[in-house]
């Protein structure tokens, strides 16, 4: 999240626009210049050179802020994005996150009751809001938890379809009801606040994403995500009014302070549509494209208004800017908005405020500061994500006693996961069948007991030979004659679980398969919840680290010919930094 001074007799604007685009610096010297784009002392290294310095003050996040709400000298930040879902509370002085709370899901749509100090969040797939209390400076959750969340790492929630999917939120006059929204199931929903119940459900169609009333408090206006259309309901009754035709994807709205117009962004639209909410029409069009005839693409998708209701601020995700529109009133009434300029932000600006004595802007900037994908997607997360193939695999071979011997078929990156996830889990046998001898000790590392070359002609043999016989097999190769091998060593009732890609043909006798009840499985992915087990797994210190290396940019071509030559051990991580 970014915080913008602004001018101080809150004409909105920097005292001058040249110095809103950030200062470019010239470009570096051929010996000075770094080799990627990125981080640099004194701001970021833009692809043709030019360096760029943020302005204004900034506070790491998780990823994905769609709401901010500025209370004084503090804001309300929910993240939604990739990785954990977060409500920060962020004091604006010293830019710092004094508190947060982790949900499992969330999407847009935030209120609060600042008499209270009572807080309400959409919890998207987990089909509820969430509920939180203020208290000296604490959130406290008054809401029931969906269990421990992922704080740390990655964070793939829990969605039931049934549960609907919960979007805006409106906290209506005299704070004793919310008016909540489903996308999933077209319902706009009565809520008591105190006690979360549903008192009242409408069913309005379409894909309902923000609620508001309009600046007369006779209508609520619903945004439909996926149509073109404003809706408008009752406010008493939830039932439908009639709806307003209006740009495609609508999403985000604000009614002006001083009359009865509200304000639109039209994500797939390159527009801001002006609605004259007492008539029930669209009276202006506001484009947002950083050029006339600009392709749609802008994606605006958050607004906020100055207090005196004069200039507009519209989040434009993919100009990677602020449009500034001037939409200050008429004295004849007539639409006068014009586009002032732009503020450059950081990577995907999603939400957007301005504090109430008009001298701050606050702007959600959805990816961070430079162009790479979910920024705190670390190396080690993304290995938790192979580390759950592996999880998955290995469960397909339960029940399974810890004395039962378990073949691992190939010791790449892997099969040596596969014999870090096997011990973790509390496996004492592990046999891995590798010909490349020079993993072994990788392997015996990680907790493999016996290692074989499988081109050896005697490798069923050895297989056989293990006390007890062979109760599962892991094939990580996927070929011929892994699954050959695979399958004539498993005891009766043995399992076998096909993870590898390598390709070809099993040629499998049915008797055997019949007579010595054995089960073959192919494993591709894991789900949600196995994800989660990994994650907790590493983070419980029992799940060894497979090794890694290396490898810069430049000698890419030499890291793909190693591990087409199997000479790779572990993983070769590209070091882009």
């Amino acid at each position: 999240m970014r915080k913008s001074t602004l001018d101080p007799e809150t004409t909105m604007l920097f005292a001058a626009l040249a110095a809103i685009h950030l200062v470019l610096a010239q470009a570096p010297s051929e010996a000075s210049k770094p080799r990627y784009a990125g981080p640099v002392e004194g701001g970021y290294l833009l692809p043709n050179g030019w360096t760029v310095t943020p302005i204004g003050k900034q506070v790491e996040l998780s990823d994905l802020p769609l709401n901010i709400i500025v209370d004084g000298e503090k804001a309300f930040v929910a993240t939604s994005g990739f990785n954990r879902h977060a409500l920060s509370v962020v004091d604006l002085q010293t830019a710092k996150v004094t508190d947060e709370a982790t949900v499992r899901q969330s999407w847009y749509g935030l209120a609060r009751d600042a008499a209270t100090g009572r807080i309400w969040w959409a919890g998207g797939g987990h089909g509820q809001l969430h509920a939180f209390n203020l208290k000296d400076g604490k959130l406290n959750q008054s809401s029931p938890k969906e269990g421990v969340g992922i704080t740390d790492g990655i964070r793939l929630p829990t969605i039931d379809p049934t549960a609907g999917f919960r979007s805006g939120v409106l906290l209506e006059k005299g704070s004793k009801t919310l008016i909540s929204l489903d996308i999933n199931k077209g319902l706009a929903l009565r809520v008591d606040a105190e006690t979360g119940k549903t008192v009242r459900s409408s069913t309005i169609g379409g894909r309902p994403y923000d609620v508001i009333a309009s600046p007369n408090g006779k209508l609520l206006l619903v945004s439909d995500w996926a149509g073109k259309r404003i809706i408008l309901l009752d406010p008493e009754t939830l039932t439908l009014a009639g709806s307003i035709a209006v740009g495609d994807h609508p999403n985000q709205m604000v009614p002006h302070p001083k009359d009865n117009r509200v304000f639109v962004a039209c994500a797939s639209s390159n527009k801001v549509c002006v609605i004259d909410a007492l008539r029930g029409v669209v009276v202006e069009e506001i484009h947002t494209a950083l050029f006339p005839r600009a392709p749609e693409g802008s994606t605006p998708c958050a607004l906020a208004l100055d207090p005196a209701g004069k200039t507009l601020f519209v989040a434009c995700a993919d100009n990677n800017a602020i449009a500034v529109l001037d939409v200050e009133p008429r004295e004849d009434g007539k639409p006068a908005s014009a586009v002032k300029g732009f503020i450059p932000t950081g990577w995907y600006p999603t939400s957007v405020a301005v504090t109430p004595d008009g001298k701050h802007l606050l702007v959600g900037v959805g990816k961070g500061n430079q162009s790479k994908p979910n920024p705190r997607y670390t190396e080690e997360q993304k290995k938790a994500t192979e580390k759950d193939e592996v999880r998955s695999a290995a469960r397909k071979l339960m029940p399974c006693a810890p004395t039962d011997w378990i073949v691992v078929m190939g010791a790449g990156g892997l099969g040596l996961m596969a014999v870090a996830m096997l011990k973790a889990l509390g496996h004492e046998h592990i046999a891995v069948c590798e010909i490349d001898a020079g993993k072994w000790p990788a392997a015996q590392a990680l907790g493999a007991t016996r290692t074989i070359d499988p081109s050896h002609p005697d490798a069923g043999a050895q297989l056989a030979a293990l006390p007890g016989g062979v109760w599962g097999v892991l094939d990580l190769v996927g070929a011929e004659s892994t699954a050959t091998l695979g399958l004539g060593a498993l005891r009766k009732g043995g399992r076998y679980v096909l993870v590898g890609l390598y390709g070809g043909q099993i040629p499998v006798s049915l008797v055997p398969l019949a007579q010595r009840a054995i089960s073959l499985q192919g494993s591709y992915v894991g789900s949600p919840q196995e994800l989660r087990e990994v994650v907790a797994l590493a983070q419980s210190g029992r799940l060894a680290r497979t090794p890694t290396q290396l490898c810069d940019p430049e000698h890419i071509s030499t890291m793909l010919d190693q591990l087409k030559a199997g000479q790779v051990v572990g993983r070769m991580v590209v070091n882009w930094d």
